[in-house]
């Protein structure tokens, strides 16, 4: 058995390192703001893809299933609060992170957004260098999650079948 399972660790450190970068899903109504933030997660690395307004991040979300999602919390027709509690109710994937960035600075919004489902809050402007370490270390923990929970997945497979 634990054999099998070094094996599978190096299959998937083989396969993580083959793996397409992640992809980010930005939600800003502001053109400015979304070229902004594409370009600095294109530097870093990252695959991006945008929307504009809730509606249409939360098609965006379930055509391409990103690793990450940017929303900002102040948008027309669909708000972020409101598309972040629709984006977590999916049956896609309710795990999926969300970073709210907003302007909007008072309690009750940081208490919405946590509420709505999103697990971190930046306001803007944008600290460049805080928004880039806080994607990175979300990304790595996001992606550490899902290589345990395969593992989990291995061990639970193998007791089964020693039982």
């Amino acid at each position: 058995m634990i054999l099998h399972l070094i094996n599978f660790l190096r299959g998937t450190i083989m396969l993580i390192s083959k793996q397409q970068s992640p992809l980010i899903l930005i939600v800003d109504d502001d053109p400015l703001i979304q070229n902004l933030l594409e370009n600095l997660l294109k530097k870093e690395g990252y695959r991006v893809t945008l929307a504009a307004e809730g509606m249409e991040a939360i098609e965006e979300f379930q055509r391409c299933k990103p690793d990450l999602v940017l929303m900002d919390a102040a948008m027309p027709i669909m708000d972020g609060f409101t598309a972040c509690s629709k984006l977590k109710e999916l049956e896609v994937n309710t795990d999926i992170p969300i970073i709210m960035i907003t302007s909007l600075d008072d309690e009750k919004s940081v208490n919405q957004a946590f509420q709505a489902g999103a697990i971190e809050y930046i306001t803007k402007p944008i600290h460049w260098a805080v928004l880039r370490n806080r994607v990175n270390v979300i990304i790595k923990a996001q992606s550490t999650k899902i290589a345990l929970e395969n593992i989990q997945n291995i061990l639970n497979k193998q007791h089964r079948l020693q039982t």
